[in-house]
């Protein structure tokens, strides 16, 4: 849309860059008001990473704009070199994505998040550039400026939102940095097509190779990175500009550290140095193997554990990757990766009871072959792994109570366990306490919907089981016409209580469902709801 010429600030003696619409779209309303947008987000950001705006200006009827000339090459013909190290993966993607939070913070989106619109100084500075796509986020904007029959970004860093023509947000830069990432550490781009709707389809629907089979050397951290951006639904693609920026900066940091270094002791005298040198094997004896053991554990956590924790969590794998983290963590516990990990794979409950002092335990939804996890003594706070759980309260003289929640997508939750006596507590039910329920119907005129107050209540532990049917069954209950008030149809017919109990028959004949047999269910289905 924009082409850029060298040119010389006359009056500051100074060279700078100037941006004119083409020749071919002067004239057309959209390319101008683009290109003046451009100036006005960027000259807002006063940011060592964004390109500086001196002058937005107009040369008869072509606007331009005016702006910082940096020494340097593009990220573009950067990867068109040879392979890029780590140390200096870490490092640009460290400083875009500080660019990047600096813009976000302003409530910019730059929509465009690409190769070419990332120059990287003779000095060792990146800068973004060409904000000619950004949008901002606050105030009115009477018209989208997407061009008839034309989606706004190059095909192969577009979110999938954006593929799919929605609106674009931060977290759309977030992909395209994702992308942008993938590209520097193996040199091939993610998602490919052999033209731009083919490349827009593999972004909606394709999954790119593991960045770490393409580059098996990976710092754990980069590959957090691009595992974490891209994610399709944006509603879960929850790390920020500030959390990539955080996490390159530890990476580029790490690799570059220098290995611990041994200071010499002064010269001592050859007795002195003997009995140094006989304390020193003594102690090393046992300090060797235990420095051994610890260094062992340290390479265990960072470089297969860690590693693995960013697998299982791309996998949903909650529990099994905060089980992990929790091995990990005593061995690396200042590790900024680690940390990252778990602000994404747990959360912090807060669990009250009424009474307090009640003992807290929980485990994963469906997992009932496992035991129950201790968390404490109500009231009690702690982190447990994101995901749906199922909870129990106990508490001597009172009947236990458990809960189910908070569902993957919960941030910190609390929950509340009211205890009752025995005789408070109808047989077979379970105690529901109140919460405030959000309606969350994503169907258009319901978004708005407000909070409901839903008060404590009673609800069976199970659906009717064949135990409670049996009973049913055994008190003649197929029998008693004066149970069966509505109509039995068959075939249409309505059929007479006697006729119809003729058809009620378990596998032998006998009253009861179908796949009974003998008058009674299968050994170990008590609890199984009946299936009449």
């Amino acid at each position: 849309m924009g082409t850029v010429y060298l040119a010389e600030d006359t009056a500051l003696k100074r060279r700078v860059a100037l941006k004119f619409v083409r020749q071919e779209t002067v004239g057309n309303r959209e390319a101008t008001v683009r290109l003046l947008r451009e100036a006005r987000a960027a000259s807002a950001l006063d940011h060592p990473h964004i390109a500086t705006v001196y002058e937005i200006g107009d040369h008869g009827d072509q606007p331009f704009i005016a702006m910082a000339y940096y020494e340097g090459e593009t990220l573009a013909a950067r990867l068109a070199g040879a392979q890029m190290t780590l140390p200096e993966v870490a490092r640009i993607v460290a400083q875009m994505a500080d660019a990047l939070h600096a813009a976000h913070a302003a409530g910019i989106v730059h929509r465009d998040v690409k190769p070419p619109n990332v120059m990287l100084t003779t000095a060792g500075q990146v800068k973004v550039l060409d904000f000619g796509l950004a949008k901002v986020q606050t105030g009115e904007m009477a018209t989208q400026l997407t061009l008839a029959g034309e989606t706004v970004g190059t095909a192969a860093y577009m979110s999938p939102e954006q593929a799919a023509g929605e609106a674009a947000d931060a977290r759309s830069d977030l992909w395209s940095l994702g992308v942008v990432t993938y590209e520097m550490l193996t040199g091939a781009r993610p998602f490919t097509g052999t033209n731009a709707l083919g490349v827009l389809q593999a972004v909606l629907a394709a999954s790119p190779a593991p960045v770490r089979t393409l580059r098996p050397d990976i710092a754990p951290e980069l590959e957090a990175i691009v595992t974490r951006t891209l994610v399709r639904d944006r509603e879960r693609r929850s790390i920020t500009a500030d959390g990539v920026r955080d996490l390159a900066a530890g990476c580029h940091a790490r690799l570059l550290s220098p290995r611990s270094a041994v200071v010499a002791a002064p010269p001592a005298s050859r007795r002195t140095r003997i009995a140094a040198a006989v304390v020193a094997l003594a102690v090393a004896a046992g300090g060797i193997a235990w420095w051994a053991e610890r260094n062992a554990k340290v390479r265990w956590a960072r470089q297969e554990a860690l590693p693995e924790i960013i697998r299982l969590a791309g996998a949903d794998e909650f529990d099994d990757a905060y089980r992990l983290a929790q091995q990990a963590q005593p061995y690396i516990p200042d590790d900024l990766l680690l940390a990252e990990q778990l602000r994404n794979i747990s959360r912090v409950a807060t669990i009250d009871s009424d009474p307090a002092g009640a003992d807290v335990f929980y485990r994963p939804y469906g997992r009932t072959a496992e035991a129950w996890r201790p968390l404490g003594r109500t009231p009690v706070t702690a982190r447990v792994p994101r995901g749906l759980l199922h909870w129990k309260a106990e508490m001597a003289g009172r009947e236990a109570a458990e809960d189910v929640g908070p569902g993957p997508f919960s941030r910190d939750f609390r929950l509340r366990f009211p205890l009752y006596t025995g005789n408070h507590v109808p047989a077979g039910m379970v105690r529901i306490a109140s919460s405030g329920v959000r309606f969350r119907i994503h169907t258009t005129g319901y978004e708005q919907l407000p909070d409901v107050q839903v008060p404590d209540y009673w609800i069976d532990r199970h659906e009717v089981t064949n135990r409670a049917f049996k009973r049913f069954v055994d008190d003649g209950g197929y029998r008693r016409a004066e149970l069966w008030q509505e109509p039995i149809l068959r075939d249409g017919r309505a059929l007479s209580v006697e006729a119809a109990m003729a058809h009620f028959r378990d596998a032998t004949g006998r009253p009861g469902p179908a796949q009974w047999e003998m008058g009674a269910y299968r050994a170990g289905q008590g609890d199984f709801p009946e299936a009449a």
